[in-house]
């Protein structure tokens, strides 16, 4: 069973307070942040002036007195131990309590009693509690349970005492259980728990751990120690977790892929020896990079990210990437300290990469990629490439942008290399050099058109060992995508490293052949393939003169290699026919798709 708890916490020195000398249950207000119930609801260790969650004895039970006897800490379950947070819509809240109480009241115990273990050790059962609600919901019960974080299977605790590990305690589903082997001598230290986001494994945890990928789990980092100090005969105690880490929210550029950023504190470790008895103990964790730092952002929206930040000091050289997505511009990470909640926002703008982010190989030896859509030109405002890969103008108009060029190699010097080019002369098209023009776009300017021969090779001899449908070496298929209700037609490329499987949205069609435009994909399907690296190649039609057929149905994309004097060969697909070894006059416009 999931147990469910909120972001919240008292102080633990006003918890106990409160707990032994007022006989009444804490309330709290609920905030309105849809991400965290209130906009400090992060902290475990905050004032008593904070909003703050409702505590009813500190777990489940309702109208019963906080003193009496009983030592409570009130605030521990509601205390920073966040574990993992989700979207769930079960509709209540309950907080985890590390607590043992030294009770003799009717209330239940959040922590069941420990005993010695044999011989061996302590064992120690923490009791989470049933389904009783105590924290407050700012949705008012509604269907945006933003704030829901919940305790999973065969997560663990770790437990320190006198400088050493002494044992884990993990997760059933119901409570946490586990056998302890505490080193020190009566009233010589304190028990101290720690937990690493479930990253550690079982046993003794040393070495790093990684807090990278937080797509579907926040790794969050928490320590806290016993009330009591340890004694061989004491069999409850007391304590509350307080985080080390803290969370950050980011907005960033609308797209439906996973954003990593970089420059990040993403290693910990758990250092035993820096607890051993001290009044205010310093941080038990070490924070390192691996490399250059990366962390994935766990995704709210499109346009709201959130992510688990390790301390470090301000970053100014952050950078962010995503599936054919880069931040043009370094950004800044303000400074990150232990117990903070950093809701105002980081920005993060990426724009798409001038290339697909994956390679396809033309030959035996030269692998290339791919531009991110057709080449379009515009008199005045120069090239650029297509928004996206279905993308294609559809008309002929030589004051806007065009996409369907005569063969030939363009400086826009001379009306022989004129990108507006619309005789029907083939002698006033001709190839100058291996590029099919000169400028830059996306900041590179080494694109080029692929030879005739690396079209074969692309489509009929490359191997990638990748099986679409049952076919080795998948490498192409004629395809239909359907975009928000609007179908293209064209040839899906494959990369050589394909991974994507068969994705939601996805019906594959034959594999390698002719098949009229059998593979199906919807616009979540079309996304998935974009995101595993795969190429579109429009069927935007050709034209003669200013004059444009087939539009829709036919595709044909430009090589350098020419066929004599009057032709040039070319790339050409239409319903169940692909053929990388066809030709025409070079005076036919034509589409074409750069590679680098």
């Amino acid at each position: 069973m999931e147990i469910i708890t909120q972001l919240k916490a008292l102080s633990l020195t006003l918890a106990m307070a409160l707990g032994m000398l007022l006989p009444a249950t804490m309330y709290a207000q609920g905030g309105n942040d849809n991400m965290f119930q209130v906009e400090n609801a992060f902290s475990g260790n905050r004032d008593i002036a904070t909003t703050w969650v409702l505590i009813n004895n500190g777990i489940g039970q309702s109208e019963a007195p906080l003193g009496s006897g009983l030592l409570i800490l009130g605030a521990a379950g509601a205390g920073y131990v966040l574990a993992k947070r989700r979207h769930s819509r079960k509709g209540m809240t309950l907080v985890l309590a590390l607590a043992l109480m030294l009770s003799t009241t009717q209330c239940k115990k959040n922590v069941e009693t420990i005993s010695d273990a044999a011989t061996n050790g302590v064992y120690i059962t923490l009791n989470v509690g049933g389904d009783e609600k105590v924290g407050v919901d700012p949705t008012n019960g509604g269907s945006n349970d933003y704030a829901k974080v919940t305790w999973e299977t065969d997560d663990v605790i770790y437990v320190g005492n006198n400088g050493a590990y002494c044992g884990f305690l993990k997760y059933d589903g119901e409570k946490f259980a586990g056998t302890i082997n505490p080193t020190s001598g009566d009233d010589a230290d304190y028990l101290h728990f720690y937990f690493m986001g479930n990253k550690g494994p079982e046993g003794n945890p040393t070495g790093n751990y990684s807090i990278t990928d937080q797509t579907e789990k926040y790794p969050v980092i928490s320590y806290g120690r016993s009330t009591s100090l340890y004694q061989q005969g004491r069999t409850e105690y007391s304590t509350t977790l307080f985080n080390k880490c803290a969370i950050v929210k980011f907005t960033t550029t609308d797209i439906d892929a996973d954003i990593t950023i970089t420059g990040m504190n993403n290693m910990v470790s758990v250092d035993f020896s820096k607890n051993n008895g001290a009044d205010d103990p310093v941080n038990p964790f070490t924070y390192t990079k691996d490399g250059e730092g990366s962390i994935k952002l766990h995704k709210e929206s499109n346009t709201e990210r959130w992510a688990i930040l390790l301390p470090q000091d301000e970053v100014t050289t952050a950078t962010a990437s995503a599936p054919n997505y880069v931040t043009e511009s370094a950004f800044t990470i303000p400074e990150i300290a232990a117990n903070t909640y950093h809701s105002f926002g980081v920005t993060v703008t990426l724009a798409k990469l001038p290339y697909i982010d994956a390679y396809f190989s033309v030959s035996d030896t030269k692998t290339v990629k791919f531009s991110r859509g057709n080449l379009q030109y515009k008199e005045g405002e120069g090239w650029r490439f297509a928004s996206n890969q279905y993308d294609y103008v559809g008309s002929w108009n030589s004051s806007s942008w065009v996409d369907l060029f005569g063969w030939g190699t363009w400086s826009g010097t001379s009306e022989q290399w004129s990108p507006l080019n619309t005789s029907d002369d083939p002698k006033n098209y001709s190839w100058n050099g291996d590029k099919y023009f000169q400028g830059s776009i996306g900041g590179y300017s080494n694109w080029y058109t692929l030879a005739k021969g690396e079209w074969i090779y692309l489509l009929r001899e490359r191997p990638t060992d990748v099986i679409v449908n049952n076919t080795k070496d998948a490498r192409f298929t004629e395809a239909t995508i359907n975009i928000n209700g609007i179908q293209a037609k064209g040839v899906i490329l494959l990369p050589d490293n394909y991974a994507g499987g068969t994705p939601s949205g996805v019906i594959w069609g034959d594999i390698n052949k002719s098949s009229g435009w059998s593979t199906q994909c919807t616009t979540a399907g079309w996304s998935s393939l974009e995101t595993a690296g795969c190429v579109f190649l429009p069927a935007a039609g050709y034209r003669y003169g200013t004059g444009l057929s087939y539009v829709g149905s036919y595709g044909i994309y430009w090589s350098s290699t020419d066929n004599g004097d009057k032709d040039a060969f070319h790339l050409y697909f239409y319903y169940a026919y692909v053929d990388p070894l066809s030709y025409s006059n070079r005076y036919r416009g034509c589409s074409v798709r750069l590679v680098i």
